[in-house]
C-alpha cells in the first residue's frame, strides 16, 4: 500500500540532537502511513549518528557534494512514493497530529496545492515568520538600507485558515506534483515555489515547533548566494 504521505529531510552537517528530535516526533506520529526520505548532502559518515528505524518506508540518497537545498528536495521527491509531500527541514518537531490534520486538510480542500503550519520557536515561543507577501524588488532594497520594515501577516493573530502569499520551505506540505526551480541554490526556492503553485494556505490550527536559526547574510559567502537567487527570482517573474 502506498503511504499517504512523503516526507523529504535534506540535511547537511546536521547536528544528531536536532535530528533525532526530528525523526523522535516523526516516529510518534499518530499518522503512521509515512515514508522518510533523507537527502544528505554532507559526507556518508555523518549519517551515523541519527537514529534511524530500518523500515521499507525508509530510504536515503547520499549525494557527493552540496547540491543545493531545491536540487536535492526534488531528488526526494521524484522517487517519493506517498500521495502527498512534507518538505521538512530537519530542525522542526512534530506534534504528535500535525500529519493527520494536514492530511485531513488536503482531503478536504481540493483547491488547495500548498499548506504550512504555525511554526513556533520553543524557546522563545515566538511565531515564526513562515507566511509571506511576495516581495518586490524595491521593498527588499528599502529593507536592506534599513528604510522600511516587512509588512507581513499578522500570524500571531489568525486563527482560521489563512491563503497566502508564500510559505517558508522549512515546512511545505504539498501535493506531489510540484518541483523546486534548480537555478537556486540556497533561498528563494520557496517564495518561487509557492508562487508557481497557487492557492497555498497558512493553517493556524496546526503547529509544530522550530528550532533552527538562519544563516547570517553578513556572511559573505550567504550573502552573495542570496543576491544572485534575488536577482534571478526578480528577472524569472518580473516583478
Amino acid at each position: 500500500m502506498k503511504p499517504k504521505i512523503s516526507i523529504v529531510i535534506v540535511t547537511f552537517k546536521t547536528d544528531d540532537k536536532v535530528m533525532n528530535a526530528c525523526l523522535k516526533s516523526i516516529y510518534s506520529s499518530s499518522l503512521k502511513s509515512v515514508e522518510l526520505i533523507i537527502v544528505n548532502n554532507s559526507p556518508k559518515e555523518l549519517l551515523q549518528g541519527f537514529n534511524l528505524k530500518k523500515s521499507t518506508n525508509l530510504r536515503i540518497i547520499q549525494n557527493n557534494k552540496n547540491l543545493g537545498f531545491g536540487k536535492a528536495n526534488n531528488l526526494g521527491i521524484r522517487i517519493a512514493k506517498g500521495k502527498y509531500i512534507l518538505v521538512l527541514n530537519p530542525d522542526i518537531i512534530l506534534m504528535k497530529n500535525t500529519l493527520s490534520k494536514l492530511f485531513n486538510f488536503m482531503e478536504k480542500f481540493k483547491d488547495a496545492n500548498m499548506a504550512g503550519c504555525k511554526l513556533i520557536n520553543p524557546m522563545t515561543k515566538k511565531i515564526d515568520d513562515s507566511a509571506r507577501k511576495f516581495p518586490t524588488f524595491g521593498s527588499l532594497i528599502l529593507r536592506r538600507l534599513g528604510l522600511k520594515k516587512e509588512k507581513g501577516y499578522p500570524l500571531a493573530t489568525i486563527k482560521q485558515p489563512l491563503k497566502v502569499d508564500w510559505l517558508s520551505g522549512a515546512f511545505l506540505f504539498m501535493r506531489k506534483k510540484y518541483y523546486f526551480d534548480e537555478n537556486y541554490f540556497l533561498y528563494f526556492e520557496d517564495t518561487d515555489l509557492s508562487r508557481k503553485t497557487g492557492k497555498v494556505y497558512y493553517l493556524p490550527q496546526i503547529t509544530a515547533f522550530h528550532l533552527g536559526k538562519r544563516m547570517s547574510r553578513k556572511n559573505l559567502k550567504y550573502l552573495l548566494i542570496h543576491l544572485r537567487s534575488m536577482f534571478y527570482y526578480f528577472k524569472k517573474w518580473k516583478t
